[in-house]
């Protein structure tokens, strides 16, 4: 692994990576589904087209395909976990052109959130994209041999600081190989915070993944913008990114 800031001592704290400015592109995203643009779960569920389908719970198991979860077969799939106010998932879907043939599924547990991002989505018939409300990890456990993802975009996520909350995170050692085991050869598990001991923990449960290579892009290197990635650039904060590739074999 090359080296990096991250494995300086913690004195040099003024030597880690800062984000001077994303890329122009995360800039344009600005405030994507921003107060003005969300609308309520109940004023959501009014502004999606006729014919197109509403906002559904993630579907009863016993095993999810690409099918249970309408997505197109034949194409790659990227996973985005806790989009919150959609920002990542409209510059996604903005940013069609860099995507290419592929689709999307994204995931949020907070009702409102999946409500107004799945209405956003749905006026825009990005027919590519399937956006559901639930808990991923689930969704994880119980997937079907066909659903794997080339990427899985897992932005500022977690915000549980007291210990005995450290069960509801969503990247810890117990939760770490489904997403592992739900990542297709040579694909990437890709996460951004700005919690410096977070990554660093991070690091070190993904080095230990088998087929594992991680690195700390010091830019984000895809086309997945999320709205606290505009605003932690915005206020000069540091971002802390990790990228981890699954070995081809």
């Amino acid at each position: 692994m090359a080296h990096s800031p991250l494995d300086e001592p913690r004195e040099a704290a003024a030597d880690l990576p800062t984000q001077d400015a994303v890329s122009q592109a995360a800039t344009d995203a600005g405030s994507a589904l921003g107060p003005s643009d969300t609308p309520s779960s109940k004023r959501a569920r009014r502004s999606v087209p006729n014919g197109a389908p509403q906002l559904e719970a993630l579907p009863q198991g016993p095993r999810w395909s690409r099918d249970t979860l309408r997505l197109p077969a034949g194409c790659p799939c990227d996973l985005d976990v806790g989009f919150g106010r959609g920002g990542s998932l409209r510059h996604w879907v903005e940013q069609r052109a860099e995507t290419g043939d592929r689709a999307l599924l994204a995931v949020e547990i907070k009702h409102g959130c999946a409500a107004a991002v799945h209405a956003w989505a749905a006026a825009r018939q990005a027919t590519h994209v399937s956006v559901f409300q639930g808990d991923v990890l689930t969704l994880l456990r119980h997937r079907a041999d066909d659903l794997r993802f080339e990427r899985i975009f897992v932005h500022f996520p977690d915000p549980w600081w007291k210990a005995r909350h450290a069960k509801r995170q969503v990247l810890r050692d117990a939760t770490l190989p489904s997403f592992w085991a739900a990542l297709q050869p040579g694909g990437h598990l890709y996460l951004q915070t700005d919690v410096e001991d977070r990554a660093r923990t991070f690091i070190a449960l993904a080095g230990a993944l088998p087929g594992a290579s991680v690195s700390q892009p010091e830019h984000n290197p895809y086309p997945s913008v999320s709205n606290r990635e505009v605003r932690a650039t915005q206020d000069g904060l540091p971002i802390y990114r990790v990228d981890v590739a699954k070995s081809a074999a």
